[in-house]
């Protein structure tokens, strides 16, 4: 839909496009049910850099024996040390750059070609980055084998089956600390009715 809008709009272009049901994630709920109309108006065209290439199929296919396993059985190998020292919990916030490919090759997703790494606490990923993410420190890339059940689990519309990843650990927010919340001083109760106050 909006994406075959803006591959026939020019820098400065100003366009209205309306999108069938069909056209529109109907799934998500506080959207918008039914047709929905989009201002577009195209600021700037940046040219996206190359996707990473994809692993060889001897290293789709399996990891090597030096891999880590973790607990839920993800496997995955470190391909560049960092030099953090602290590693994130669930609860921390963490940026990511990524590349995900299916066991055939196909990449289906990557942060790399948009510049934009993905932001958000550890907990909310898919499990196997959970684990994963969790055992890495600032400035390290891996690669990890996720089983179907610790990638998207059979979720339609997601890629299936096992697959491969490959994750940057860039940077570690602690969650913010939760707000102290002091309670208001008790008030007087009201004279009683009648005492001529």
């Amino acid at each position: 839909g909006l994406e075959e809008a803006l591959a026939l709009m020019v820098v400065g272009e100003r366009r209205r496009v309306w999108l069938p049901p069909s056209l529109t994630d109907q799934s998500l709920p506080g959207l918008p049910r039914g047709q929905v109309c989009y201002e577009l108006e195209l600021l700037d065209l940046k040219p996206l850099a190359a996707p990473p290439p994809a692993p060889s199929a001897a290293e789709l296919a399996a990891p090597p024996a030096a891999a880590r396993t973790t607990a839920h059985g993800v496997r995955f190998q470190i391909l560049r040390a960092g030099t953090g020292a602290v590693r994130p919990t669930a609860t921390d916030r963490v940026r990511v750059h990524f590349s995900g490919w299916t066991l055939d090759g196909r990449m289906f997703d990557s942060s790399i070609p948009r510049g934009v790494p993905i932001d958000a606490p550890v907990a909310k990923f898919i499990p196997g980055w959970v684990d994963v993410l969790q055992a890495m420190v600032v400035g390290d890339r891996a690669r990890a084998w996720l089983p179907v059940e610790q990638a998207f689990n059979h979720e339609p519309g997601r890629p299936a089956g096992a697959l491969v990843f490959d994750l940057e650990l860039l940077a570690i927010e602690p969650p913010a600390p939760a707000a102290i919340i002091t309670p208001a001083p008790p008030q007087a109760p009201p004279p009683p009715a009648g005492s001529g106050q």
